[in-house]
């Protein structure tokens, strides 16, 4: 009988029915966090994107938001991806 290579952790549980639960407990709070700031973000996009601006002010609202997108684009992760969608609905 071969004994096992403890060199290679064993893979860990699956959770085929999707009932694992992360580190801090429940996703309640997240949920009502992540709903709250994209009511917010929807709220700011209708408040910027309604307002007329002169010429001269478009051209440096679109200066600004492509400076944040190429920023935002060196990073990786959920949040860029949510942020470089929010930028390009302005």
């Amino acid at each position: 009988m071969r004994r096992a290579d403890r060199s290679i952790p064993a893979a860990p549980p699956s959770d085929p029915a999707g009932t694992a639960q992360p580190p801090g407990g429940s996703l309640g709070g997240a949920w009502l966090v992540n709903g709250l700031l994209a009511l917010l973000g929807g709220v700011l996009v209708c408040a910027v994107a309604s307002v007329p601006l002169a010429p001269r002010d478009q051209a440096g609202f679109a200066a600004v938001t492509l400076l944040l997108a190429l920023a935002a684009g060196r990073w990786r992760g959920r949040q860029t991806t949510l942020l470089l969608m929010a930028l390009s609905l302005t």
